[in-house]
């Protein structure tokens, strides 16, 4: 069930503009070989990503790469092609909250 309200929350929270789905991870992984361009959008955007949520959605170890988490987004992407048409940040947030979830905090304690 927390998954779900997770999911959700990450779904209705402030409006603005998605630009990016995981299509376009996908698009720009498959040509990131040959274009520099798409193989900076691809890091870029997949960085800007997990910075955004981390300590909060996702608390990954501290030695993590660059590479690793776009290997993880990516594989996912591929692996689901279902949910190609969420938006990138939401795919990226999913992936890496499965693989490393944050202590929930105890009540009454503070930040």
């Amino acid at each position: 069930m927390k998954k779900l309200i997770f999911i959700f929350a990450l779904l209705c929270s402030t409006a603005h503009a998605e630009f990016f789905t995981g299509n376009d991870i996908q698009k720009w992984n498959d040509e990131s070989a040959s274009s520099n361009v798409s193989f900076g959008l691809l890091y870029g955007y997949i960085a800007g990503a997990y910075d955004a949520g981390r300590g909060t959605l996702h608390c990954s170890p501290k030695d993590v790469r660059l590479k690793q988490i776009v290997d993880m987004v990516t594989n996912h992407v591929n692996a689901n092609p279902a949910t190609r048409h969420f938006t990138g940040d939401v795919i990226t947030a999913w992936v890496l909250q499965q693989t490393w979830p944050c202590a929930e905090k105890k009540k009454g304690t503070s930040l």
